[in-house]
């Protein structure tokens, strides 16, 4: 099983990767609006698997409400880049 943190980078990763172009540069394409639907659906899944780990690595933590906050807002932070 892979350590949360690194999920959750090769999660973001996975979805960057996948992005759409930014268009800053001269030449390039324009940005699209949205991945196409199953692409989208694959990184919320690893998004939410990430969650998943996170939120059971938080039952050994000393502040866990503290751990569990942290969770969600990588969660939504992952989220964001599916889109």
């Amino acid at each position: 099983m892979l350590h949360p943190t690194r999920s959750l980078m090769i999660a973001i990763a996975a979805c960057l990767a996948l992005g759409p172009a930014r268009g800053d540069e001269p030449g390039a394409p324009e940005p699209r609006q949205s991945r196409p639907p199953q692409l989208a659906q694959s990184c919320r899944t690893l998004c939410l698997m990430e969650l998943n780990a996170c939120e059971r690595s938080c039952d050994s933590a000393p502040v866990r409400i503290h751990c569990l906050a942290q969770c969600q807002s990588r969660h939504s932070i992952c989220l964001a880049q599916c889109r």
